[in-house]
């Protein structure tokens, strides 16, 4: 009985220090993303570390199994991250200068999600099938992401200081929120 008090003890300690720890390793990680700059730096350089992560994955052979695990892994987390930022902050704002982007930016994270479940679940890693769809999912980000780039972020920026400031404190709060 007593040997169980112990066990038990240990294990709320843990889960205690676990929780600590969580904040600690967030607001590091956060604050890192600070300093990247405004709510677009944030995101265009998030765009490029998947692009890496990408450039990285593309290159594996088919024997590579759990490596291609780890990267995919990797690249969900980034984008899932990413995607709620830009979810919860960037487009709501989008939404009042051009509604129909929005959408479509909205639409094009569905898709997104789509391919990486299929890559994640549906198709072997050592598939011939899986890597062309790894390509598929990196062509597919890379294209979303140089529109954002290129002709949404300037769009968005251009409304103002104001909102350029708000958005850059709600994005590293929804990022800190996921971290």
């Amino acid at each position: 009985m007593r040997m169980g008090g112990a066990v038990i003890a240990g294990a709320a300690m843990g889960f205690l220090a676990g929780l600590a720890v969580s904040p600690a390793r967030k607001a590091l990680l956060q604050g890192t993303e600070a300093l990247a700059g405004d709510w677009a730096d944030v995101l265009t350089a998030e765009h490029h570390a998947v692009e890496a992560l990408f450039d990285a994955l593309q290159v594996t052979h088919e024997s590579q199994t759990v490596r291609r695990q780890m990267l995919l892994t990797q690249i969900a987390h980034a984008l899932n991250k990413h995607a709620i930022q830009e979810e919860n902050v960037v487009y709501p704002a989008l939404r009042r200068i051009d509604e129909a982007a929005a959408k479509r930016l909205f639409s094009d994270h569905a898709d997104i999600k789509t391919m990486l479940s299929e890559l994640q679940y549906d198709i072997a890693k050592d598939d011939p099938r899986w890597i062309e769809k790894a390509r598929a999912l990196a062509l597919e980000v890379t294209e979303h992401a140089r529109e954002e780039e290129d002709v949404v972020f300037p769009r968005i920026r251009a409304a103002g200081e104001e909102l350029n400031a708000s958005l850059t404190r709600r994005l590293h709060w929804e990022g800190l929120k996921v971290a």
